[in-house]
């Protein structure tokens, strides 16, 4: 889902990118140019906290009552290591951090509709 969001972001910079350079080069800005690019920035930070609101809420979600914030999590399966990756401590140290696929299912408290999913979690030793 993530994904989506993601790949409807990059679109927008995509499209709104050569304006923005555009606006920047020319050496004689005039307040049209500036106002313009002032809200369009400022749609873009809008369309990226409401879709974030959306995903939250989403995610959130039985599918099957449509009730919001009840589903319970059931039981957690590991699928497996994705990466692992050693990073530097600041004493000169190296911990280990990996990140782990899981296959998530929750249960829905109201009709008992069962969810499942796959999430990657990093963990760290």
């Amino acid at each position: 889902m993530k994904a989506n969001y993601l790949k409807l972001h990059l679109a927008l910079s995509i499209v709104f990118f050569p304006f923005l350079l555009s606006a920047q080069e020319s050496a004689e800005t005039d307040s049209s140019d500036s106002i313009a690019i002032t809200i369009l920035i400022v749609f873009i930070i809008v369309c990226a906290i409401i879709s974030g609101i959306y995903n939250f809420f989403k995610k959130r979600r039985c599918p099957h009552c449509k009730r919001r914030f009840c589903l319970v999590e059931v039981d957690r399966k590991s699928l497996g290591v994705v990466r692992t990756r050693q990073i530097k401590n600041p004493d000169g140290t190296y911990r280990t951090e990996r990140d782990i696929r899981y296959q998530i299912t929750k249960q829905c408290r109201h009709c008992g509709g069962q969810v499942t999913f796959k999430e990657v979690c990093r963990a760290s030793d």
